[in-house]
């Protein structure tokens, strides 16, 4: 499967294959916005999330509000609780206040990432690497991780 095909072209694309269930595992994901769709509980495994963000509803930054309906708002956080995102790429990833519960990030690339108040209770984030990413305020309650996490400059859990 080439690159190409492997991307979603509009995020109606990826709601449809959500919805039906196809396989999303090494999927790109960089053209649309993943982090409007309810990604919990998805197998992710080796997808491209790089440099997604949610529209900033509450501080304007991306969409006037008055362009986002209810369910967007609803929307605003990334969730991906007891989502797999083995070997999955969220470089540069604006996903502040996240919810990661329970989800596996083996081996993921979170390089750069905003994810300020971030919650991985009982994430595990073994061998992932979190370098330059902003945690302020994350919780990693039960979150399991091993000598080759890589967290942020000065960052210690």
């Amino acid at each position: 499967m080439t690159a190409e095909a492997t991307a979603f072209a509009t995020q109606a694309q990826l709601y449809r294959a959500i919805e039906a269930g196809e396989n999303l595992r090494g999927r790109d994901l960089r053209n649309v916005a993943p982090f409007l769709a309810d990604l919990t509980g998805l197998d992710l495994t080796g997808a491209d999330l790089s440099r997604a963000d949610v529209p900033a509803t509450l501080t304007n930054e991306k969409y006037p509000r008055a362009l986002l309906d209810e369910v967007h708002v609803r929307r605003a956080r990334v969730r991906a609780s007891r989502a797999t995102l083995d070997n999955a790429r969220l470089d540069r990833v604006r996903g502040a206040g996240a919810d990661f519960t329970h989800a596996s990030l083996r081996s993921a690339s979170v390089v750069e990432a905003d994810l300020t108040g971030a919650d991985f209770t009982g994430a595990d984030l073994t061998g992932a690497d979190l370098s330059g990413s902003v945690l302020d305020g994350a919780r990693f309650d039960a979150a399991r991780w091993d000598d080759t996490t890589r967290w942020p400059d000065g960052y210690a859990p």
